[in-house]
């Protein structure tokens, strides 16, 4: 199953909606939790949790560190040709990509 397919699948009207109604206590309880889906999601990024954005960065840095450490990887590819045997969405040299090789 590809990203497009699960991203189709989600229910963004929903979630916009739960987005645009939330209330701050909604937001406040969303950020308090250990395992956030998305409907905390949507009470995260909602007006009503503006005023907590910065113990959502807080909360986002410890989660980070936790995960990654303190470290920064980069991605640099090295393209030699045009032709690729990935199909990425967002690529020009994509194998589907209908160009001159």
């Amino acid at each position: 199953m590809s990203f497009v397919t699960e991203f189709k699948a989600l229910p963004l009207a929903a979630l916009v909606q739960r987005a645009r109604t939330a209330s701050t206590q909604a937001a406040r309880a969303s950020l308090e939790i250990t395992s956030v889906s998305l409907e905390d999601f949507a009470h995260l990024i909602s007006p009503a949790g503006a005023d907590l954005l910065e113990s959502l960065a807080w909360r986002s840095q410890r989660m980070t560190q936790q995960r990654f450490g303190k470290v920064m990887r980069l991605f640099a590819p090295l393209y030699l040709s045009n032709e690729c045997i990935n199909n990425c969405q967002y690529c020009g040299f994509s194998r589907d990509n209908p160009i001159l090789r």
